[in-house]
């Protein structure tokens, strides 16, 4: 899929699609498969436009672009991770990398934002440092009002009305990661293809997660539960289990579907898209059910 570079004003927060009628309480959301560069943020930062989208969740939004045709809302980050990373809290900012943020500020953060992966990041891929001086707390704030808040409220707006219709809703946060980060170990000493991530139990009801991973391993792929990801910043704020709002994190291996050196798509993620299309169906069905049930206990009340 084509990268582009544009004028820093024409890039929109996010792509929407909401159905004409909410069948089936279930959100998708891709917030790392933006493609929309900054052309002042190529200007800036010392590294090309190719090293740059290796941070993408390369066409994760094109593997699940088939949501319109089964009538579920989706949200599609436009601008990519490496600028602004939607799935860290607005406050997890990088006191190495901002000149007028205090390090003592950085004590109680993240091993996510010590290693450089705060929500505005500071390094891609194997450590590249993407810039050659440091920001200001202003550009920090600009790219968090222009793109991280609009990105969250038209989430929060997809997951609300989803529950005006339904008891129990799940969003479904779509993300790749690179078969290297896959490194732990099961079964025939293989990495993981896909990690489903529920915060250990925390953002998720535990038999939708386990129906997840038991989907999703019946077409053949190996996956693990919260390892290596257990679940990022969009788990955290939209998994209340207790009040019928679940949230999963699904991981898919590149490896499944691209080059990731040439950033090329292979021949077979057709199959992969498949899978994926036919688990979203099932994965609707369970939480429909989850709805039929609740209308079937307030009956017998």
């Amino acid at each position: 899929m084509k990268s582009f570079q544009l004028p820093l004003e024409d890039i929109p927060a996010a792509d929407v699609h909401i159905p004409p009628h909410y069948k089936w309480p279930l959100v998708l959301s891709s917030p790392h498969s933006g493609r929309a560069y900054p052309t002042c943020f190529i200007e800036e930062s010392r590294l090309n436009h190719a090293t740059l989208r290796r941070s993408e969740d390369f066409c994760v939004d094109y593997l699940f672009d088939f949501a319109p045709e089964l009538d579920l809302p989706i949200i599609k980050a436009e601008f990519p991770r490496c600028y602004v990373d939607t799935n860290r809290s607005a406050a997890e900012l990088d006191p190495v990398l901002f000149a007028d943020v205090s390090p003592t500020s950085g004590r109680n953060l993240s091993r996510r934002v010590a290693n450089g992966l705060g929500v505005i990041p500071r390094v891609v891929g194997a450590g590249l440092e993407i810039y050659d001086d440091r920001l200001s707390l202003e550009d920090a704030r600009d790219r968090l009002a222009r793109f991280h808040a609009p990105y969250h409220k038209q989430l929060s707006e997809l997951v609300d009305a989803a529950g005006a219709h339904f008891s129990h809703v799940l969003l479904l946060d779509c993300h790749s990661m690179p078969d290297s980060a896959a490194s732990r170990r099961i079964g025939s000493g293989r990495s993981s293809d896909m990690v489903i991530g529920d915060l250990h139990g925390r953002a998720c009801g535990s038999e939708i997660a386990q129906t997840a991973v038991a989907i999703l391993s019946s077409y053949g792929y190996r996956v693990t539960r919260n390892d290596p990801y257990a679940g990022g910043y969009t788990t955290q704020v939209h998994g209340r289990p207790h009040l019928g709002r679940h949230c999963l994190q699904l991981e898919i291996n590149r490896k499944l579907y691209m080059d990731e050196r040439r950033l090329k798509l292979l021949p077979n993620h057709q199959k992969l898209k498949s899978n994926l299309k036919d688990f979203t169906q099932k994965i609707s069905l369970l939480m429909a059910q989850q709805q039929s049930s609740d209308v079937d206990a307030i009956a017998a009340e």
